[in-house]
């Protein structure tokens, strides 16, 4: 797995500057491009227009809340699979559930132990890039069995079809 920091971005929405600066200064020492929001509304907008490969989340913002915003993001297909962390100091039960029906793949409470949520995020860069590869995987094997189906019932030969069916899915695969 080729997993850099550098290649990645993260958008923090918090409504609170030191937060985000916090936030912010802890991950570009890690390698991260930061993207900032400062309400729910600019969050899902910029979560549209950059589409960061995870997002950071406060649960109370002003004019639109987290919770809110993360069930917003989650509706859109090119979304869908960017990891979102709520990172809040409301820590009730009650709150933490609403999180994660909202969407949230993740709670780290305020405030934060630092190496917690760097941890936190790259564990969930980590899977969301381990399922990408997993995807291409499972569709290059989709082709060669539907290349065998083809040549059980005769009705093609099995190099001219994996040649003209799959030369660029071939070539996007990356081995680690």
């Amino acid at each position: 797995m080729n997993f850099l920091p550098q290649n990645m971005s993260i958008l923090i929405a918090d409504d609170l500057k030191t937060n985000r600066m916090l936030a912010k200064k802890t991950l570009s020492s890690e390698g991260y491009k930061i993207i900032e929001a400062t309400n729910g509304i600019e969050a899902v907008e910029k979560a549209r227009k950059y589409q960061p490969d995870l997002i950071l989340i406060d649960g109370m913002m002003p004019k639109m809340t987290g919770f809110e915003a993360i069930s917003l993001i989650k509706e859109f297909d090119e979304l869908k699979e960017i990891p979102i962390l709520m990172f809040t100091s409301l820590d009730n039960k009650k709150d933490k559930i609403k999180a994660f029906e909202a969407g949230a793949n993740d709670y780290i409470l305020k405030p934060f132990m630092i190496e917690e949520l760097i941890r936190k995020i790259n564990h969930h860069l980590e899977v969301k890039q381990l399922k990408k590869e997993f995807q291409t995987y499972k569709s290059y094997l989709q082709i060669i069995f539907d290349g065998y189906r083809e040549i059980k019932f005769g009705k093609v030969d099995f190099p001219l079809f994996i040649k003209a069916k799959s030369r660029k899915k071939i070539e996007n695969i990356t081995l680690s």
